[in-house]
Formats: C-alpha cells, sequence, structure tokens
C-alpha cells in the first residue's frame, strides 16, 4: 500500500482548510480513497492528483460543480468548457459594467439635493429592474437627468426599452449637446443610439457631426447616420442612404 495522507496533513500542507476538504468529499468531488481505524479520512497519491486539478480549475474561476462535471468527463473539450466560463465571465462583466453606469449615475446625483438623491435612486432601481415591463414604464415617466437617462440607455439591452428612452432624452433640452458627446463613443450600439436620438431632435446643427460618421467603421452606424442625414434633408445624404440599402445595410 502507498504512501496516505491524513485531513489534518493535507490541510497543513495545501493551506486549504479541513472544512474544505470535507466539503469535496460530501460533494463528490474529492472522495478520500480510504478512512482510519478511528474514520479519519486518508489521502492518497491518486487523490492529491486530483486535488491539484481541481486547485487548477478553481484558478480558472470555474465552480465547483463545473469542476465536478469537467473531472467527471476526461473526453469533455477543455476548450469548450473554458469558453462556457468566458460566456459567464463576460455577462459578469457587462452586470458590471451596467453597475459602474449606474453608480456614476447616482455620483451625479449627490451634487443636487437629497430628495434629488432619493428620486435618483428609485428610478435607477425601476430603470435596472429585471421585468421590462417595469423599465418601459420607468422610461416613460423618467424624472432624471440627461445624463441619468444616458446611463440606463447604455446599460439597457431591450430594443423596446432602449427607443422609449431615446424618446424620453428627446424632450430634454440638453439631449442635443449630450448626443454630440457621445458619437464618439467605442460602444457601436451607443453611438447608433446617439444617431437616433440626433434625428428624433432634428436639428440642422448636428449634420456635420453626422456627416463625419459617414465613415463610421460600423456599417449600422452608417446607415444610421445617412438616414439621419436625409430626415435633415441634408444635400448628397440620400445617394449614400440609396446605395447602403443596396448593400443590404439596414438601419
Amino acid at each position: 500500500m502507498g504512501r496516505t495522507w491524513r485531513i489534518g496533513e493535507v490541510a497543513e500542507r495545501t493551506g486549504l482548510t479541513r472544512r474544505t476538504l470535507r466539503h469535496y468529499d460530501e460533494l463528490g468531488l474529492l472522495v478520500p480513497a480510504s478512512r482510519s481505524w478511528g474514520d479519519y479520512r486518508l489521502y492518497d497519491e491518486a487523490d492529491l492528483l486530483r486535488l491539484l486539478q481541481i486547485q487548477n480549475l478553481k484558478a480558472l474561476g470555474l465552480s465547483l460543480a463545473e469542476i465536478a462535471t469537467a473531472l467527471a468527463d476526461p473526453a469533455l473539450d477543455a476548450a469548450a468548457t473554458l469558453r462556457s466560463h468566458l460566456a459567464h465571465v463576460e455577462d459578469r462583466i457587462e452586470a458590471e459594467r451596467r453597475l459602474a453606469a449606474r453608480l456614476r449615475s447616482l455620483a451625479g446625483a449627490a451634487e443636487r439635493s437629497w430628495e434629488d438623491v432619493l428620486d435618483a435612486i428609485a428610478l435607477v432601481r425601476r430603470l435596472d429592474h429585471p421585468d421590462p415591463i417595469v423599465r418601459l414604464r420607468a422610461a416613460f415617466t423618467a424624472p432624471g437627468t440627461t445624463p441619468e437617462l444616458l446611463a440606463a440607455l447604455r446599460a439597457e439591452a431591450d430594443p423596446a426599452v432602449q427607443e422609449v428612452l431615446v424618446w424620453a432624452l428627446a424632450g430634454r433640452p440638453d439631449a442635443g449637446p449630450a448626443a454630440l458627446a457621445h458619437l464618439d463613443d467605442p460602444d457601436p450600439d451607443l453611438r447608433c443610439l446617439m444617431v437616433r436620438l440626433l434625428a428624433k431632435l432634428g436639428d440642422p446643427d448636428a449634420a456635420p457631426a453626422l456627416a463625419r460618421l459617414l465613415d463610421d467603421p460600423a456599417p449600422r452606424v452608417v446607415a444610421n447616420a445617412a438616414q439621419a442625414l436625409g430626415r435633415l434633408a441634408v444635400p448628397g445624404a440620400a445617394p449614400g442612404l440609396v446605395r447602403l440599402l443596396g448593400a443590404g445595410i439596414v438601419p
């Protein structure tokens, strides 16, 4: 029989707690090879190798359930597992990005009165609600400032709610300058939304900035800009829009 280590020895040598090792055992993730006469868990070399695999996968951010699945199926595609985990990480990053936008909105609100801060918190909660109907109602009746609505628009993924937020912004006197300031945003989706906002405002002074977007690297931004210029009756916009439509690029 090869060398074995008691749970206390494994905990001391690895830095893991006994509670963690017992938890792994209860989950069936790391079941020790045997037990002593005193019912102590005894780990052999194969157990230690499995523990190393567990810790390596855990360091990648995989959950214990994902680790168990990976170790239970030797034929499991490691690349597919990592892609799946990457998708989860990207979802978390997106959620953190939305939270950051909300916090920036609240930070701006803090410069106003406490009543405004309370209103801003209530608005943010409604605009961040998981139910799109609640977000739609919040957008329809949004009392927030232009920066707050822009933050909500940046974070919103539902096209219907986006459209309502664009209309809500179109009624703000400072919406035009705010939209122009975001035309260089790295997010092409936000650039499209800002172009649609400028189109609704119908301000001819926005034409030069919209014309520059005809060279935007994102085809949908170009299409939206051409359409907005057409609505503003800017000379030369119609041929460009026809060309884009002919190429199958639509706003």
